[in-house]
This record gives structure tokens, sequence and C-alpha cells, in this order.
């Protein structure tokens, strides 16, 4: 796949058939690998901020929880892509909250100020009440996922899939698409 900047879950890692690595059809249908397997090569800190929570484990990207992680950055990719397919797999922990986002910049103080976000989150164990703007799938409070969306519960696989194609950008779910909108509609700046 390709991306932007990102914010994984807990943990995340390639939707290929073969784990970290691209057929050669893959690699002339023109995809990417993002993250090899083994280490960090190819993503940093948002703002190059210090960071003790990321690191590889058993070829997954692992963001180590808050009682073990005391320097949190966001991660991104070193690359910048305005149109995209991206496809990853993501499992979080119960009562986990975390999300993809993409097309940010660098100018604020966290990434979420200025772009949108894949929602990553145990839907039915977090902690807090969510709206169905805020629930895996959504775009985080904007526009929501569908509550009959086919999601993995906590602890298990789910693939994720953003298409950013100009302004126009969709959000997969497990083969399914699960929100749909345009960047500077009527309902984006509402």
């Amino acid at each position: 796949g390709n991306e932007t900047d990102a914010d994984t879950s807990t943990a995340m890692a390639p939707a290929e058939a073969t784990e970290n690595q691209l057929s050669e059809q893959e690699k002339a249908d023109g995809w990417k690998l993002l993250f090899n397997g083994k280490d960090m090569d190819g993503w940093r800190t948002y703002q190059n901020k210090e960071n003790d929570s990321w690191e590889v484990v058993e070829g997954m990207l692992h963001c180590k929880p808050d009682t073990v992680a005391l320097k949190r950055a966001d991660i991104l990719t070193t690359d910048q892509y305005s149109n995209f397919d991206l496809v990853f797999d993501w499992k979080i922990a119960p009562t986990d909250n975390s999300g993809v986002i993409y097309r940010a910049t660098e100018e604020f103080e966290q990434p979420y100020l200025t772009g949108p976000e894949y929602q990553v989150i145990d839907d039915k164990g977090y902690p807090d009440k969510l709206s169905r703007t805020q629930t895996s799938g959504a775009n985080y409070d904007m526009h929501a996922a569908p509550d009959n969306k086919p999601i993995n519960p906590p602890g298990e696989w789910n693939t994720g899939r953003i298409v950013a194609n100009g302004n126009h950008i969709e959000h997969w779910l497990n083969g399914t698409k699960v929100v749909e909108y345009e960047i500077n509609s009527e309902d984006w700046t509402k």
C-alpha cells in the first residue's frame, strides 16, 4: 500500500499473502511495501519527538501500552503520498484506542489537527462512551461507519484499507467499504 502519516494500532502488519513481502505481480502493479517487518526503516516519529513506545515484534509494528512506554509519539512514513491505496492489517488490545491519520502536516503539536483519521478502537470495550463517528473504520468524529460493519474482536486481525484519490476518500474494513466522503464537501465543512 501507499500511505502518508500514520498512527497505527497496537499492532500493524502487511495484508499481503506473504507477510512483509510483495509478489512480483504486486510490484508490477505499483504497490510499495511500507514496512519491512524487521526494523523501523521508512518510519520516524511525528516532529521527530522522543519515543519509547514503538517497536518491531515478530514482524509487526507494535505500540507498547501506556503502562510501559512513557515517551509516546505517533509514527509516520518518511515518504509522503498524496493519492494512495493503503492496505494494512491491524489488531488492538481490549479497551484500546488508535488509528491511522493521513494527509497530515507537522505544523501543529498533534497530527490529528491537520489530517483525517481512520479510527481503530475496541468498539465495545473502550471505557468511554463512543459516538458512531468514533468507532473502528469511521473517519474519526466526522463520518460514521455502519453498525453492521464486518469487524473482528480485540486480539484478532482485521484488514483496513484507505483509498485517497484527490478529494475522494474511502475507508474499507475487512473487504467492505464502510465510509466514503469528499474532502471540502458540504458535509466535510460542516
